[in-house]
C-alpha cells in the first residue's frame, strides 16, 4: 500500500486516506475522462492489429471470409478491415468517435451473429466483449482527451450575479402574496 501512495501522489496520502479515495463513490471529470480515454485507446490498440492482420492477408482470406447480406466475402473482408483498421486508428486519437463507431459496431454485430451464429459465452465473446465496449464509447462520448474534444466549439458559462437572483426571488415571492396564484 506505500508504493501505491508513493507512486501515485508521491507519499503525500497515507494509506487510511488512500484506502478512503479507492472505496469513495464520489468521482471527478478528470477520473471519467481518464477512464474513457483508457477504454478508448484499449479497445482501438486491441483492434488494430486484428484489422492490420485481415490487411497483410487478405489474398489468402479474401475467399473464405465470412459472406454478408449478399456481399461477396472479398467486399465483406474489405468492409472488416476497413472498420476494424482504419476506424480503430481514429479512434485510438479520439477523431470523429461516435460515428467511426458505428461501422466498428456493425462488424462486430455481424461476427457475434454470422460468424459465431450468436454463441456470446464461446466463440463469440470476445467480438461481444468488442460490441459493448464500442457501445459504451459510443454512448459516452470521446472524451477530454480527444481530437474530437479539441474540435468542439466550448460553451460559454453564464454567470448571473447573486443579487440579480436574489431580485429574481424577491420578485416570485411578492407575486405569490399578491396574487394568491403560484
Amino acid at each position: 500500500m506505500q508504493l501505491l501512495c508513493v507512486l501515485i501522489n508521491e507519499g503525500k496520502t497515507s494509506p487510511k486516506t488512500m484506502l478512503k479515495k479507492i472505496l469513495s463513490i464520489q468521482f471527478h471529470d478528470q477520473q471519467i475522462n481518464i477512464g474513457i480515454l483508457i477504454l478508448r485507446v484499449s479497445l482501438a490498440g486491441l483492434m488494430i492489429p486484428h484489422g492490420y492482420n485481415l490487411l497483410i492477408h487478405f489474398t489468402e482470406k479474401q475467399d473464405s471470409f465470412t459472406t454478408f447480406m449478399g456481399l461477396s466475402s472479398s467486399i465483406s473482408l474489405t468492409l472488416a478491415i476497413g472498420a476494424e483498421l482504419f476506424c480503430s486508428i481514429f479512434l485510438l486519437i479520439g477523431l470523429g468517435t461516435r460515428l467511426i463507431l458505428i461501422p466498428l459496431m456493425i462488424t462486430m454485430s455481424v461476427a457475434i451473429i454470422h460468424a459465431h451464429n450468436g454463441d456470446i459465452f464461446g466463440d463469440g465473446q470476445t467480438a461481444f466483449l468488442y460490441l459493448i465496449g464500442f457501445l459504451t464509447v459510443f454512448i459516452i462520448g470521446a472524451g477530454k482527451y480527444s481530437v474530437d474534444n479539441f474540435f468542439t466549439p466550448k460553451e460559454k458559462e453564464i454567470v448571473i450575479p447573486a443579487a440579480e437572483i436574489k431580485n429574481k426571488r424577491e420578485d416570485r415571492s411578492a407575486n405569490f402574496e399578491v396574487g394568491g396564484e403560484g
